[in-house]
């Protein structure tokens, strides 16, 4: 059921307008319990993903990577401190479900690869969030987080009108095959 809430007087529309997307963010980012000098990837530099990358630096976390198919976006995060790093995924579509996770596991290497400031390469990484809702970035999400900590959906979904805030806590050994209805984690 949606809700509608006038804005005071002194709050613009503008301001208005940013704040859902900045709750979602900061709800995802306190249900992922970020860790100080923690490792984070972001797959989406939009909105939420900016917004995403923003609390996670802010929750502690050391080395914050973003991603998106578009190089203006990641280099937009990353000069302008959303990011420490980032690299661009590349636009591929596979036919079949073994084409399709093939590219999400060849999506995952690229962030693997991905250097710190100080030259190393990050592996896996502690927290990710998938802010994209493009089903080979979830399956790289998973491929790519550490098998010690959770991976977070923090995606908004269309569905007619409804949007709704996804999660997937992948943190025992669970997999979810459809991360819309979390009764489909299976262990």
């Amino acid at each position: 059921m949606a809700e509608i809430c006038r804005l005071p007087d002194n709050v613009s529309f503008d301001l208005g307008a940013i704040l859902e997307p900045l709750g979602v963010a900061i709800h995802a980012s306190r249900r992922a319990q970020i860790a100080p000098d923690s490792s984070t990837l972001v797959f989406g530099a939009g909105a939420i993903g900016l917004l995403c990358a923003a609390t996670s630096k802010v929750g502690g976390s050391s080395n914050v990577t973003i991603a998106d198919i578009q190089a203006e976006r990641v280099d937009f995060a990353i000069n302008n401190g959303f990011a420490h790093c980032g690299f661009v995924v590349p636009r591929k579509q596979g036919q079949g479900i073994e084409e399709r996770l093939r590219i999400a596991k060849e999506t995952a290497a690229i962030a693997a690869e991905v250097r710190t400031a100080g030259g190393s390469s990050l592996g896996e990484y502690d927290t990710v969030f998938e802010c994209t809702g493009v089903e080979s970035c979830t399956q790289a999400a998973i491929y790519v987080r550490s098998k010690h900590h959770p991976m977070k959906n923090a995606s908004l979904t269309e569905a007619g009108n409804a949007r709704w805030w996804k999660s997937c806590d992948s943190r025992y050994g669970k997999s979810c095959t459809d991360i819309a209805n979390l009764s489909s984690c299976t262990a």
